[in-house]
């Protein structure tokens, strides 16, 4: 189980330390898009045109204890990383056979990111949820995406 790889080992499987960015070491922003119904609040935009730094952790975990885990993802997200400058969005995944969680999210820079992982609020749900669940924590940069032909 990947659980101590920083400063603070219950953000790690959450937001990882290495791998940070786009490989060429870009570093961008973006003004991202806003639901079609009016809502202003962010919604996720996947586009490799953004230039946003993008994180997808898989979580592993017993069918029994998925909606614990999703739980303690969610009011982590909710209460404190969401709140951070630079948050851009995250989206909460269940599988349908219970095994799986996986958390998209998506951050505005690098920097924004860093200085996120640096404050301990979520930790305490975090470090539940490693009680939880095993996990696969990755950075990405979206090479491509594609929509129906119009």
């Amino acid at each position: 189980m990947a659980r101590h790889n920083g400063d603070h080992p219950a953000l790690v499987f959450w937001f990882p330390a290495r791998g940070i960015g786009a490989r060429d070491g870009r570093q961008g922003s973006c003004t991202p898009a806003k639901p079609a119904d009016g809502n202003d609040a962010p919604m996720t935009t996947i586009s490799k045109d953004a230039k946003l730094v993008t994180l997808i952790n898989v979580f592993t975990v017993e069918p029994a204890n998925q909606r614990r885990l999703v739980e303690l993802l969610a009011r982590a997200t909710d209460t404190s990383v969401r709140h951070a400058p630079g948050f851009v969005s995250a989206s909460l995944h269940r599988s349908l056979d219970g095994t799986r969680v996986t958390m998209y999210a998506q951050w505005r820079t690098i920097e924004d990111y860093e200085a996120m992982r640096r404050n301990p609020a979520p930790a305490p749900f975090l470090q539940q949820a490693l009680a939880l669940a095993t996990f696969e924590p990755g950075m990405y940069e979206v090479v491509e995406s594609y929509s129906p032909e119009k």
